[in-house]
């Protein structure tokens, strides 16, 4: 995650705002900071959702490495 997230994030808490969001979107003037945070929370939600499927790949991934490299291993 980029540093300027946290800044954004940041400064909804403390009641500024920007005239751009974290996600390039413009600001919507009778938006809430709830409703901000809220869209916010979804959006990084979504990313960490994309992640642990990532990381469940990777692992499957490995998995299959370490046994083709055993039977390549009894085999040779």
């Amino acid at each position: 995650m980029q540093p300027s997230n946290f800044r954004y994030v940041n400064n909804c808490l403390a009641g500024r705002r920007s005239t751009i969001d974290e996600l390039g979107e413009s600001l919507d003037e009778n938006e809430s900071d709830r409703d901000q945070m809220m869209r916010l929370s979804s959006y990084y939600d979504d990313r960490l959702l994309e992640v642990e499927r990532y990381k469940a790949k990777f692992k499957e991934n490995k998995q299959l490495m370490n046994n083709a490299r055993k039977n390549k291993q009894s085999f040779g």
